[in-house]
């Protein structure tokens, strides 16, 4: 759903919840459901919406609270909101660093994924505290799961240039 929600393949997202959300474990499935609608409402511009999502899920398993934590982020990036931003970021960093459930690998991704959202918030307002050319060989080169939507606002800032 995920990959689907990047390239905004939101026809694809119905077809596949429609098809497998009664295969889901009953535990997990009303906010599995929830989950893929945020992207979905994400991949179709309506950030607000999917905060909206996002706020009703609960779940203690955490991939999930990464996954959920990094579709937050982007949506406040998208809104341009950059004090919820500010919050969540710091927020966020304090939980890898403290989260004795996530594998050295995830923590990675999140220092990562945090370093490259500051960067592209310090361009956004201000044109200069980055080089964008330099930021995007950075996360061309660099194993983040979120890439391809990293790279597509830093394309973004730079077709602003």
């Amino acid at each position: 759903i995920k990959f689907a929600a990047m390239s905004k393949d939101s026809e694809f997202i119905i077809m596949f919840m429609d098809e497998y959300k009664d295969k889901l474990i009953p535990a997990f499935k009303i906010n599995l459901e929830k989950y893929a609608n945020a992207y979905l409402n994400f991949s179709n511009n309506n950030f607000i919406n999917s905060l909206d999502l996002l706020k009703k899920i609960k779940f203690d398993i955490p991939s999930f609270k990464y996954e959920i934590r990094n579709l937050q982020i982007m949506n406040f990036y998208e809104l341009k909101d950059f004090e919820s931003l500010e919050y969540i970021l710091d927020s966020y960093k304090h939980y890898a660093y403290n989260s004795r459930n996530l594998s050295l690998s995830a923590k990675i991704n999140i220092q990562n994924f945090i370093k490259y959202i500051t960067a592209l918030c310090r361009f956004t307002e201000n044109k200069k505290s980055v080089e964008i050319q330099q930021l995007r060989k950075e996360i061309e080169n660099d194993k983040i799961i979120t890439k391809y939507w990293l790279l597509e606002k830093v394309n973004e800032l730079d077709n602003l240039k």
